[in-house]
């Protein structure tokens, strides 16, 4: 499969289970192979031993995975010649039917040989599902990546052979392969040119289709309904958009940003009309769609947030952080809204207090904000050091929608937050037990003096925010919460057909 094709192309580019691997390139256990007998002399001088080997090795219940970060290159025939009549290549054709005979009852489950190669390459795949968002999750940068990576890896643990396809069509170097090394299929220039394109191609090998972001999916959501008409379409709000930007425009008094909310809201209402099933991130968005879309089939399934190893204690720390993606609108305003209009006053009180902030693409008007107490550090590959050095992590978002995984972050290494209530929004904490409430400049300053100064309210907070995290926010209990979407667009089906 794939003889003589180019070596880059996505569907020869992802990690998968196999029928075998070429004698050529094969690693396993040393024990193993012992075990096994080694190549089975029934097949010498050469030929289908490693076949053979690898259909032992199944047998055994084991895996057999074909890796394409691993690198060759074979020049077939320079040993035994190319001529299957004579010689030792000969026995390439005497030995197939050896193999056949001892595999005939295995190898009566296989397509004949050419058919499908698309499906028969992921023979042992009954279920498909096709991800497409706005572009390759990016973990390390922002929480809708972190969220995204994770999702697609519970997916596939669901039993799922997940194709992502990103709206831009970029391979995105690292990011893509790290997605690839994990088993998911990945889509992109140049072998596709556009993303209907490939829906057209392929849109029915799919049974569960997940779209993300209003502006993606609207795009997508008629093309996938006309090529696969029985396919289920989740939607993944990611965080519901036209309750963002209507925060947006009443914070900045902005009536553009206004009108635009609405034709938002135009757009995700059709999609979660439109879709077996929509995913919030947020109980307070479910309860906003319980009157805006009342027949909608709506599930909150929230970020997942792995515990991080605990870190110094009180004593140790000093300074205040913020992180986010500086592309996302709130994070900027957040950001200016804190230097101008809290730091000042934390500074009278604190006078030796420093603000770092952390996080990818900060614009030119938050870069211009560094100075010997504020340090603009950009984006940071580990973040363990600062939140492990930190005292606080502050988070004086004034609009947004869903949870934000800044706040999750910080919960994962036991450092304390003081939050507005939209930062906090949406992630079932209590003020004063799991984080510190403060929605003018006045009540966020003290908030962060008294847990900045007080060791026993810092631990209080410390150990809430871990709980948060273990009772809220573990893999198993989102995986969980993606079961039972996948199961509800079962039940939506059956109902429209009846």
């Amino acid at each position: 499969y794939g003889r003589f094709d180019g070596t880059d192309r996505p569907e020869y580019s992802y990690r998968r289970d196999v029928d075998y691997c070429s004698g050529a390139s094969i690693m396993l256990p040393l024990a193993l192979f012992r075990e096994l007998g080694g190549f089975d002399s029934h097949y010498a001088p050469a030929y289908c031993e490693d076949t053979d080997l690898a259909f032992q090795v199944r047998k055994r219940g084991l895996r057999v995975l074909y890796q394409p970060a691993s690198v060759i290159v074979h020049y077939e025939g320079i040993t035994s010649g190319t001529d299957l009549g004579s010689g030792v290549k000969k026995y390439q054709v005497v030995n197939q039917k050896k193999f056949y005979e001892r595999w005939k009852d295995t190898l009566a489950a296989h397509r004949p040989n050419g058919m499908q190669p698309l499906l028969e390459k992921d023979r042992g795949v009954t279920k498909r599902l096709l991800v497409i968002d706005a572009n390759t999750p990016r973990p390390d940068h922002d929480a809708g990546s972190l969220l995204k990576f994770y999702h697609l890896r519970l997916l596939q643990s669901l039993g799922y052979k997940v194709t992502f396809v990103p709206d831009n069509l970029l391979h995105d170097g690292e990011y893509t392969r790290d997605l690839q090394r994990l088993g998911i299929e990945c889509v992109y220039e140049p072998h596709w040119v556009s993303v209907d394109k490939f829906i057209a191609a392929r849109g029915r090998e799919f049974q569960l289709a997940m779209l993300c972001r209003p502006y993606v999916a609207i795009r997508h959501l008629e093309q996938l309904k006309k090529t696969a008409p029985e396919l289920r379409i989740i939607y993944d709000t990611v965080d519901l958009h036209y309750l963002r930007e209507r925060r947006q425009a009443a914070v900045e008094k902005n009536p553009l940003i206004a009108e635009r909310a609405e034709r938002t809201r135009v757009d995700e209402l059709k999609l979660i009309r439109e879709s077996h099933a929509t995913i919030v991130v947020s109980p307070v968005e479910k309860e906003l769609l319980a009157q805006d879309a009342p027949r909608a089939n709506v599930h909150v399934v929230q970020l997942v947030i792995p515990e991080e190893p605990q870190g110094p204690g009180f004593d140790q720390r000093r300074d205040i952080l913020f992180i986010g993606g500086y592309q996302h609108t709130p994070n900027v305003e957040a950001v200016l809204y804190f230097s101008r209009e809290i730091l000042p006053k934390l500074r009278q009180r604190i006078p030796d207090l420093r603000f770092l902030i952390l996080g990818s693409r900060p614009p030119a008007e938050i870069r211009d904000l560094a100075c010997d107490h504020v340090q603009v550090l950009g984006f940071q590959k580990d973040l363990t050091p600062y939140f492990n050095a930190c005292r606080l992590m502050v988070a004086p978002l004034r609009f947004g929608a869903g949870i934000k995984g800044k706040l999750g972050t910080s919960f994962s290494f036991g450092l304390p937050v003081v939050a507005t209530s939209i930062a906090a929004e949406g992630m079932y904490l209590e003020d004063g037990r799991d984080v510190l409430i403060g929605d003018d400049a006045q009540s966020f300053t003290d908030a962060v003096v008294r847990a900045y100064t007080d060791p026993e309210l810092w631990q209080r907070l410390s150990e809430g925010g871990r709980r948060v995290v273990r009772e809220r926010f573990s893999p198993e209990v989102i995986r969980r919460g993606l079961a039972e979407v996948i199961a509800s667009t079962e039940q939506v089906e059956l109902k429209a057909a009846g």
